[in-house]
């Protein structure tokens, strides 16, 4: 069982997500979200792109970045307390 915990900071370069196999089980949990989502939460919480650059990369104004990302996190923590319930974290 791995534990993981949701802030609402991103992951930071010393962060669970440089543990390989916290890395995959987050990406697995990811994977269950909608694109826009999984792909903004991918970029700043596993490749540690700021959402200013992650915005700019994608074309998207920086509030509509925070936006995608806090509503990502909100469906993320969904996601970790389904699979918690069910036993499979």
């Amino acid at each position: 069982m791995i534990a993981l915990q949701l802030t609402d900071t991103p992951v930071d370069d010393a962060g669970t997500a440089d543990n390989p196999e916290v890395r995959r089980v987050l990406e697995d949990l990811l994977d269950e979200l909608p694109d826009p989502y999984a792909d903004v939460l991918k970029m700043v919480e596993l490749d540690g792109i700021s959402i200013a650059d992650s915005a700019s990369r994608l074309e998207l104004r920086e509030a509509s970045m925070r936006l995608l990302y806090r509503e990502g996190r909100r469906r993320l923590r969904d996601v970790v307390l389904a699979h918690s319930e069910a036993g499979r974290l």
